[in-house]
């Protein structure tokens, strides 16, 4: 069995997921990829796996952070603005942290806006839709 670890600088790293949580970290104290992949399947035999990344609550950090971070640093906060009411209105993403937000559900997300209809009755073209999850920095934490 092959261990998604990989090297970034001086430090291996591992990423993957069970069961739609995503779990992502470094691994110091080793030297090589064999120690590497060999600490982390002790880990998910053992049921540690690590730790799951991103406890906090999304729509929080949506609210708190990146609005006012955008809004100081960004001439197109309006934009993010606007986006980020789809976002924060659709129930998908209520409740969810950053770790429970997967693959799937984005791909749920981005069916249920293409489907739906706009103030004008009109379908919305999967450039709408894409550049909805096109939040910078954010896109990078929603598409992972």
């Amino acid at each position: 069995m092959t261990m998604p670890v990989h090297k970034r600088g001086n430090r291996w790293h591992y990423a993957f997921a069970i069961r739609g949580v995503r779990y992502r970290g470094a691994i110091p104290e080793v030297r090589t990829k064999f120690e590497a992949e060999t600490k982390v399947r002790n880990s998910i035999y053992e049921g540690r796996y690590g730790r799951p990344t991103g406890e906090h609550d999304f729509l929080k950090f949506v609210e708190e952070v990146y609005l006012p971070w955008s809004k100081e640093n960004k001439r197109s906060w309006y934009d993010d603005e606007l986006f980020a009411n789809v976002i924060r209105k659709n129930k998908l993403f209520q409740g969810k942290t950053f770790a429970q937000i997967s693959p799937l559900l984005i791909e749920k997300f981005k069916k249920e806006r293409r489907e739906g209809l706009t103030k004008k009755e009109e379908k919305r073209s999967s450039a709408t839709v894409n550049r909805e999850l096109e939040i910078r920095p954010l896109a990078k934490v929603i598409k992972g």
